[in-house]
């Protein structure tokens, strides 16, 4: 799949600011996948989740050996659920080599492939916090 210039933008633009993407073509493809077949409530659930899980994923690095380790690791497994059954819905819209491609990355029942989703959900994550401040800056300018 081509990616669009909107798309390749939005990707100059998050290397610009400094973010350091992590699965630079998969980001790029669910964001083209996402515009292309106007999957946007998916993707916003995607962006969403996605930072739950990384949110979650570094303070659970954090917490190593303290009691409430466990509640945060079952709340974990439950974001990492959501995102997965956000992805799929997305991937599933794509042609059938990005959706096997997809499956052995990111659904397959392994550490790596977690790790693989945490590194993706890291990408969203930064863009969810682009968005933010975005709207944040939007709001000041607003109030002038």
């Amino acid at each position: 799949m081509n990616l669009s210039d909107d798309t390749q933008k939005v990707i100059q633009f998050l290397e610009y600011l400094g973010v350091q993407l992590r699965k630079k073509n998969d980001f790029a493809l669910i964001l083209e996948i996402s515009a292309t077949y106007n999957l946007i409530d998916e993707l916003t659930k995607l962006i969403f989740s996605s930072a739950s899980v990384w949110n979650l994923s570094k303070t659970l690095k954090k917490v190593a050996g303290n009691p409430n380790a466990l509640l945060l690791e079952n709340e974990l497994h439950k974001g990492i659920e959501e995102l997965l059954n956000s992805l799929r819905e997305i991937i599933d819209s794509a042609e059938v080599e990005y959706v096997k491609r997809f499956q052995n990355i990111y659904f397959q029942n392994t550490d790596g492939a977690i790790r693989n989703l945490i590194d993706l959900a890291h990408d969203f994550s930064a863009f969810k916090d682009i968005q933010n401040q975005s709207k944040k800056i939007s709001k000041s300018n607003t109030k002038n």
